[in-house]
């Protein structure tokens, strides 16, 4: 990382792990299919989108990034998912954004992980 610069990992979580009736009534291959490629056109080329089972999504981006335009990139997020996959699916899903700000002094893969999944959602 130059100077100056951050990094956030978003943690994203579409549906309801725990067999929520409103879920079934959807195709999940087409809800995750949905959400992969909103959250490819969300981001940059160069940010990392992946996916990592369950219904579950971490993006990593990095540069001249603020803690407020990252909560803003985060609401409008939840929003356009919440509409996208409101209108696709017919049903309104739950789900949440964790996000993790930190620089080049941040500890372990595993720990950056955990903060991001603590944070409650968007």
């Amino acid at each position: 990382l130059e100077q100056g610069e951050i990094c956030a990992l978003f943690l994203i979580s579409v549906g309801d792990e725990s067999g929520n009736q409103e879920e079934d009534r959807c195709d999940v291959r087409d809800l995750l299919r949905h959400t992969a490629g909103i959250l490819s056109r969300f981001f940059k080329a160069s940010d990392i989108v992946g996916y990592y089972g369950e219904g579950r999504f971490a993006v990593f981006l990095s540069g001249q990034l603020t803690k407020n335009r990252i909560q803003e990139k985060a609401g409008t997020l939840s929003e356009v998912l919440r509409i996208t996959l409101e209108e696709s699916t017919g049903v309104v899903l739950p789900g949440y954004i964790g996000i993790y700000l930190f620089d080049n002094s941040a500890a372990e893969v595993e720990e950056i992980y955990g903060y991001g999944g603590d944070s409650g959602g968007e």
